[in-house]
């Protein structure tokens, strides 16, 4: 999954943070390590503490926000806030950025955790990635059919829609999996965002006679499509409407209850999340 790296942002933050204090006289380590060890712990899990969904308190707003969200864009220079609420868990805020992702604080920003929470009940419960598929989720309706192209397979009963980049190097992974899906309608939006020669490549294949045939062609057994000419500013209206809805990685998949899914996932993975999401056509 190509995207903006938070962890990254913030152990840059935390080296010129440290930086600065060292010009200043100051003792850095103390500062560095946890900062660094907060940024780097990629499980979290908060025994006793209730879940969405069985009996906790639904994240709150912040009478303080818009001091909060000042303070947390002087410590993480470059960031885009979406929005900041109060979390259930033992008094954790919740940072969501414009590039879809998740981080954690206080108040008074003494800490930033990246990373997932579980639920101390159930390891297995993700209530980080639960969180996040609810913030993101899309009307599967909703989305611009006329600017996708359709591959279809068996009955094609089951109803699936992909943001695309045809220089992605996991989009065309992904493919391999999506080949063995059955009785499906894949719905593939055209999204060049990767790299110059997206979007020439996506709108050759655009105006080919065949669009799934020649996206299939291409992803798969790398054959390029004949360079045509036709009117493909839709793949245009894909970027603007992508960027409204945040779709800031490829690949992404939306399922038909509005979940996305980003990144990589096995043929197993994608036809059971498929099934649980429903409806059928």
């Amino acid at each position: 999954m190509m995207q903006v790296n938070m962890i990254a942002r913030i152990v840059t933050v935390a080296r010129v943070t440290a930086a600065a204090a060292r010009g200043a006289g100051a003792t850095v380590n103390r500062l560095a390590v946890s900062t660094l060890c907060a940024a780097l712990l990629v499980t979290f899990a908060i025994p006793g503490q209730a879940a969405p969904g069985a009996g906790a308190t639904a994240p709150a707003a912040l009478t303080n926000e818009a001091a909060l969200r000042r303070l947390i864009e002087e410590r993480v220079p470059g960031i885009h806030i979406a929005g900041i609420t109060r979390t259930p868990y033992s008094g954790l805020i919740e940072v969501h950025t414009d590039d879809n992702e998740l981080f954690y604080t206080d108040e008074k920003v003494s800490f930033l955790f990246v990373g997932a929470i579980r639920d101390g009940n159930d390891l297995q419960r993700n209530l980080t990635e639960e969180r996040l598929q609810a913030l993101t989720a899309i009307q599967y309706a909703d989305l611009p059919f006329e600017g996708s192209f359709k591959i279809v397979r068996g009955t094609g009963r089951r109803q699936l829609a992909y943001f695309s980049d045809p220089t992605c190097p996991y989009c065309k992974q992904l493919e391999k999996e999506l080949a063995r899906l059955d009785d499906v309608t894949i719905n593939v939006f055209l999204y060049p965002i990767l790299s110059a020669e997206a979007m020439p490549k996506s709108r050759a294949i655009w105006c080919t006679a065949d669009r799934g045939k020649s996206w299939l062609n291409w992803m798969i057994n790398g054959i390029a499509p004949s360079a045509g000419m036709c009117n493909s500013d839709v793949i245009d209206r894909n970027l603007a409407f992508g960027r409204k809805i945040r779709v800031n990685s490829v690949p992404t998949l939306v399922l038909a209850n509005g979940t996305r899914l980003p990144g990589m996932r096995t043929v197993a993975e994608i036809s059971r999340l498929i099934d649980e999401a429903g409806p059928r056509r």
